[in-house]
């Protein structure tokens, strides 16, 4: 039987922070799919990502001994949102002096 994600040994630490810094956890990115996990052990919770960015749903990067997991729409809009503000910066008034 697995452990819970909460009581996880020495080996699997620095993954679950890994997880717990990520740009969206892999929890919330579960929810944005509507994807239940019961039981929520650390294999459950890799499975499952594992399936979703097989999917094209969810991108990860491997960093030390885990992976990072962002969700596609969060990647899609953070995109939108630098280039709205690469264009306001770029764009200047017409009364502007250089």
């Amino acid at each position: 039987m697995p452990k819970k994600i909460f009581e996880y040994p020495d080996e699997e630490r620095l993954e679950v922070l890994i997880l717990a810094n990520s740009p969206c956890t892999p929890t919330e990115i579960l929810e944005l799919e509507k994807i239940p996990v019961r039981p929520d052990t650390l294999e459950t919770i890799k499975r499952r990502m594992d399936w979703l960015c097989n999917q094209g749903k969810a991108m990860k990067k491997r960093v030390g001994q885990g992976h990072v997991y962002w969700h596609r729409r969060i990647e899609n809009f953070k995109k939108k949102v630098v280039t709205k503000m690469t264009k306001e910066l770029i764009t200047t008034p017409e009364d502007h002096i250089e």
